[in-house]
Formats: C-alpha cells, structure tokens, sequence
C-alpha cells in the first residue's frame, strides 16, 4: 500500500470515526426530545384533569351552596308551630 493509499484510508476511516460519533448524538438527542414530548404531553393531562376536577368541585359547591339557600328560605318562612 502506497502512502497516499494509506492517506486515503486513513481519512476514509477518520470520517467513518465522526460520522459515528455524529449519528450517536443525533440519537441521544432523538430520545430525549421523545422523553420531553413524553413529559410534556404527561403535564398537560395531570394539568387539564386537575382543572376538570377544580370545574367539578367548584360545580358541586354551587349546587350545594343553593340547596342550603333554598333550605335556610324554607325554613324562614315556616310559622313557628308551638310544641
């Protein structure tokens, strides 16, 4: 083998080195964007559930608030009936 074939193959080996080393960080970083997309879509459920749950109970309390209302009323209007 000459010297400029050895050149050659030297570089040609040099770039398979870095073309490597260039495809397993493109790969790191593959999966970490999957694991942030993961992460955030994991967020955004546990978020828009924690406000479902926030409507729900903000709901029920109104329920309850005019029940009490409509009860407290009632019982205003009653005469007192001697015992």
């Amino acid at each position: 083998m000459s010297l400029s074939q050895m050149q050659v193959f030297s570089d040609y080996i040099m770039a398979m080195v870095g073309a490597t080393a260039q495809k397993a960080e493109q790969d790191k970083r593959h999966l970490l964007e999957q694991r942030l997309t993961a992460s955030e879509q994991t967020h955004f459920e546990k978020l828009t559930n924690a406000q479902k749950d926030q409507d729900r109970l903000r709901d029920r309390l109104a329920t309850s608030d005019l029940r009490l209302s409509v009860l407290l009323a009632r019982l205003l209007q009653k005469p007192d009936v001697p015992g």
